[in-house]
């Protein structure tokens, strides 16, 4: 989910100006309201293509791209 490095994790910070880490299986996200809003729904989004396509699509890396 995190991608290599932790790539996902950076493309969310950059896309929404939110601070994203993970502790274990826990993902914090902090920031101003509407931001740490659309960073958890993008969240989300790559949650439920991991569950429906094994893996995160391009088309859903595509729309967080900043």
């Amino acid at each position: 989910m995190f991608g290599d490095f932790d790539s996902n994790l950076r493309l969310l910070k950059d896309r929404f100006k939110v601070k994203v880490y993970a502790k274990g299986l826990d993902v914090f996200v902090a920031g101003e309201g509407t931001d740490v809003t659309s960073a958890r729904s993008a969240l989300f989004q790559m949650l439920q293509s991991i569950r429906r396509d094994g893996g995160i699509s391009e088309e859903v890396l595509a729309s967080l791209a900043p």
